[in-house]
């Protein structure tokens, strides 16, 4: 990865991180949870109040930054949204990001 492809992937991650609404997502999606899910889990919770749509758009921020992985379950038949678990390094001498697992 050269110099500037690592710049760029580092604004994603940090748009992404640089949301509060994003970043509860993160602590949320420990377990996987459909769009549905999501809305329900933060009107009971009464956090914040927000559209489907806004909370959608969230989530592909989330996924493009590579911090969310969505994935169909056949089983119920729905999307469902997890956050990837490890530790992200970014290594700017050798331009690489990459996620190692728990």
């Amino acid at each position: 990865m050269g110099l500037l492809e690592l710049f760029m992937e580092m604004c994603k991650i940090g748009k992404a991180l640089s949301s509060e609404v994003r970043c509860f997502l993160l602590t949320i999606l420990e377990i996987p949870l459909s769009l549905s899910g999501i809305c329900d889990t933060l009107e009971k919770m009464g956090i914040y109040r927000l559209r489907r749509e806004t909370i959608y758009r969230h989530l592909e921020i989330l996924t493009n930054a590579g911090l969310v992985e969505k994935e169909y379950h056949r089983t119920d038949k729905i999307l469902k949204y997890t956050t990837i678990k490890g530790n992200m390094i970014l290594n700017l001498l050798e331009g690489t990001v990459e996620i190692i697992g728990d």
